[in-house]
Parts: structure tokens; C-alpha cells; sequence
């Protein structure tokens, strides 16, 4: 495991939400009023699909074992985010999701978990952006994230998944690498 630390500012003391404290805000939110966790998975910093992040270190993308699921999902998801100067931590709605590192912050893991050569362009984008939560067979929260690049003519993504712990990413389990044309076709 690669601890990662840039994209996201090192937290001295991350204060993620507990399952109690989720439950108090679920119950206080007219959108999430009904819908309990128990255990939870784990949070990512918070970001929207426009690429904005919620104040560092009070905003949180998390994955959690609960009810009700919705249809066809094996957790919920969810943001919160812990109010200035207090304790309270409350629900967020929109298109939200947890935030995957930026390729700058992860530039030199990643080009260690490439396999193929002759990639340009990975790993050069600026900010945070939106990752693919999911969970681990341990149950921990994990984020996908894809990177793309060139390869010759055709398009490169390398997708490397992380954990992580409020001090920074932890890449964790497969790497996966696709080739495709212009049109979106897979080449071999």
C-alpha cells in the first residue's frame, strides 16, 4: 500500500462523522429522514461534478452499510458536512461524489503502476475530480479513479483505486489499463 498525501491538504486530526452522528443528521434532513447507518466504510474529501470541493477536512463523500438501500445497491452513499466552529454535522444534497487525487499529487505511483510504455499525457490534470465509490471485499470504502492519456493514435486509461484515511490516498487493489480508438472501441 502507497500512502499519497497531496491533492488534499494533510489534516493534524481528521474529523470524520461517526455512524451516531450520521444517523442524528439523516434524521434532521427532509431528504434523508427514514434511512439509518450502521457500520461505516469509509469517507473521501467531498466534490461535485463541476470539480468544486467542500471546505477541507468538513466535507465528506462516505460509504456506509445501512437501510433503506436504494434499488439495486449493495451501500449508501452519501455527503455531510461538519458546520463551522461546531460539532453539528448535517446532510448535503447534489450531484456530489468522493473526490479522486489530482494526477500531479500521484504522478510517480502511477507511472509505477503502468505496465504499458509509450503513454503521454497521464497524470497532467490540475485539480481533484470526481471518482467512483465503491467497496473493497474487506468492506472498506474505495474510490476508482481514471486516468487518460495517449497512446499513439489511440486513447489510454489507466483506473487505480484508493482508500483514505484523512491524512491522504492509499492506493489499494488492482490496476486496470484500457486502450481505445477514437469512436470508443476497445484495441487490443
Amino acid at each position: 500500500m502507497t500512502a499519497l498525501t497531496a491533492g488534499q491538504p494533510a489534516l493534524a486530526a481528521p474529523r470524520f462523522p461517526t455512524a451516531a452522528q450520521v444517523n442524528r443528521a439523516m434524521a434532521r434532513s427532509d431528504d434523508y429522514r427514514g434511512t439509518s447507518v450502521g457500520r461505516l466504510a469509509g469517507c473521501f474529501p467531498l466534490i461535485s461534478e463541476e470539480g468544486a470541493q467542500g471546505p477541507a477536512g468538513r466535507s465528506w463523500y462516505c460509504a456506509a452499510q445501512g437501510a433503506p438501500l436504494p434499488a439495486g445497491a449493495a451501500f449508501l452513499e452519501f455527503a455531510i458536512r461538519r458546520e463551522a466552529r461546531s460539532s453539528t454535522w448535517v446532510m448535503v444534497v447534489g450531484e456530489l461524489g468522493a473526490a479522486c487525487p489530482s494526477g500531479a499529487s500521484i504522478r510517480q505511483d502511477g507511472l509505477r503502476a503502468l505496465t504499458r510504455r509509450g503513454v503521454t499525457g497521464l497524470f497532467t490534470d490540475k485539480g481533484p475530480f470526481l471518482g467512483d465509490l465503491g467497496l473493497e471485499p474487506s468492506g472498506q470504502a474505495i474510490v476508482a479513479c481514471p486516468y487518460l492519456g495517449r497512446l499513439g493514435a489511440n486513447h489510454f486509461q489507466i483506473t487505480l483505486r484508493f482508500t483514505f484515511d484523512g491524512t491522504g490516498y492509499h492506493r489499494v487493489g488492482a490496476v486496470t489499463e484500457e486502450v481505445f480508438d477514437s469512436n470508443g472501441n476497445p484495441v487490443p
